[in-house]
């Protein structure tokens, strides 16, 4: 697949899925869907530009970035569906579980499933102390937050992108920058260690979420795959770290 028929094929697997949230849980804008999209594009890098703004005002905890991530998914998509600045429900449809990462070549199931949406609030709140815990550097903190907030998949959608924005939100803070631009140029070596990480946190969380049954059998098997994680994490954060640079005060 070339590279116009690849962005072709990843449009329209975009508006389909905006049509399917609009379907189910409404709108009110009344736009085109291909429209849509265009306004959440043009939101995103508004958001961009207002980032002095932003990092002038939110507060500098987990509780801040937790309500930053809601209002900017609200700020993309208010207008455009119904519950915009919401993150999933157990009463939305089918429980309001997500699956992403695309299928399994070897199951023919979904990769992965997201959080499930009583345990959200708990976990971003894990996921944002990640932001503030002392054992890590910025660079180290904020790939390790990415990849914890892309596992919980709070939203339906734009996941990645509202993560991508709190890092570099929070990057910003402490004076480093990401380059995205060269990061997307290896999108699959990233996507791929990503991915790992996901694989290997879901097997860790299946293990804590078992020891209550087991617990000297599932508590050993935890430990083993908590190594096994950070083991991902460094190659993760290796590969992160070439992209992350310090600005120096001029």
């Amino acid at each position: 697949m070339n590279s116009h028929n690849s962005y072709q094929h990843d449009k329209n697997a975009e508006i389909a899925y905006l049509e399917k949230l609009i379907v189910t849980f409404g709108t009110n804008s009344g736009l085109q869907n291909e429209e849509a999209i265009r306004n959440i594009h043009t939101r995103f890098r508004e958001l961009e530009k207002k980032r002095s703004n932003v990092l002038r005002t939110v507060t500098q905890s987990e509780d801040g970035y937790y309500q930053l991530c809601l209002k900017v998914h609200d700020f993309l998509y208010h207008g455009i569906i119904g519950n915009a600045g919401q993150f999933r429900k157990i009463n939305d449809p089918d429980g309001g579980d997500v699956y992403f990462g695309g299928i399994n070549p070897w199951t023919m199931k979904n990769k992965f499933i997201g959080t499930k949406p009583e345990l959200i609030s708990l976990e971003l709140y894990e996921a944002f102390s990640i932001l503030f815990d002392d054992r890590y550097n910025p660079t180290e903190k904020s790939i390790r937050f990415y990849s914890e907030f892309v596992a919980i998949h709070p939203f339906y959608d734009a996941n990645g992108r509202i993560g991508r924005y709190i890092v570099d939100t929070y990057l910003q803070s402490h004076r480093y920058y990401v380059d995205w631009q060269s990061i997307n140029k290896k999108h699959g070596k990233f996507l791929r260690k990503l991915n790992y990480c996901h694989s290997v946190r879901a097997k860790y969380k299946q293990c804590l979420n078992q020891s209550d049954l087991e617990p000297i059998f599932d508590s050993k098997k935890a430990i083993y795959w908590k190594g096994i994680r950070e083991k991902y994490i460094g190659y993760l954060l290796n590969f992160w770290n070439q992209f992350v640079e310090f600005i120096p005060l001029e």
